[in-house]
């Protein structure tokens, strides 16, 4: 599963509506509603084969909004992380700011890409694909279609 920084993993693409990711990925395993502490609705769509996680954020009229893979075969710009230790992520990744650190969890930010990566008991779990905002992150800038 290819990672294209701002704009999605393989065929799917940030900015696609549920019926244009059901087109593509098929129905998915598990569907949920889920509310935010803040009150915001996400629909959050799994797919265990792919190891897939779609979130729908009411914010963003349902349109996919993240994407979290969990595949051990995800590649970044051509790089694999999945299962590196936070050392050598860094080596990899030198941009990468940790934003959240808690028991046996850190999630590293990279500004630039807009992507998080989230360390499960210090070893790379998953890579979260979000897209790109404007400069004051009010406004999201959805991938153009090809």
């Amino acid at each position: 599963m290819e990672i294209v920084p701002c704009r999605g993993i393989d065929s799917t693409t940030l900015g696609d509506t549920r019926s244009e990711t059901r087109e593509i990925l098929g129905n998915p395993d598990q569907a949920k509603d889920t509310i935010e502490q803040s009150g915001i609705n996400t629909i959050v769509w799994t797919y265990r084969l792919m190891r897939l996680e779609l979130n729908f954020h009411e914010l963003h009229a349902f349109k996919l909004s993240k994407i979290i893979s969990r595949h051990p075969n995800t590649l970044v710009l051509g790089f694999n992380p999945i299962g590196l230790n936070e050392r050598y992520l860094l080596q990899k990744f030198p941009s990468l700011r940790e934003i959240e650190s808690h028991d046996h969890l850190q999630v590293f930010f990279d500004d630039s890409l807009k992507l998080s990566f989230t360390l499960v008991r210090e070893k790379t779990e998953s890579v979260t694909i979000h897209p790109e905002t404007s400069e004051n992150a009010e406004e999201v800038i959805w991938p153009i279609r090809n």
